[in-house]
């Protein structure tokens, strides 16, 4: 019996440190491929994004009033490695996808990059956004 309640009392401890984290991270501007910086360019604003208990993986998720503009709700991105100062996450396991999301070393800031230049007639851009500030409801810790 003992040793049943050490057992529970370790699962629900383990379960309890190991939550992944919601944050919202705001639309600041657009930068095109020849580095000119806009804000006109996003079609929704803001994203939450889900960090797994390790980072290993990040889910996109769009706000729910804009639900109804997509068929995707949700985009799984799986980490890449860190390269130059940056942690890289690619919608591919492999890395071989064209989308990508980039953070800074503590996660306040982050590029969503699609590369368009396989295709003759589209254009690459970055979106840059900024982690909303505490206090402000729109950090979620779940």
């Amino acid at each position: 019996m003992k040793n049943l309640l050490m057992v529970s009392v370790m699962l629900i401890v383990g379960a309890m440190s190991s939550s992944a984290q919601k944050y919202c991270y705001k639309y600041v501007c657009t930068v095109d491929e020849n580095g000119v910086k806009r804000k006109d360019r996003d079609p929704v604003g803001y994203y939450y994004i889900v960090f797994s208990d390790n980072k290993r993986e990040i889910r996109q998720i769009y706000p729910d009033e804009y639900e109804d503009r997509s068929n995707v709700k949700e985009s799984i991105y799986y980490y890449q490695g860190d390269k130059n100062g940056l942690h890289i996450y690619n919608l591919s396991p492999d890395g071989k996808s064209n989308s990508f999301w980039y953070f800074n070393f503590d996660y306040s800031r982050a590029n969503s990059f699609v590369d368009m230049s396989k295709f003759s007639w589209a254009k690459s851009y970055t979106y840059v956004y900024e982690k909303a500030e505490e206090g402000t409801n729109s950090i979620i810790f779940y």
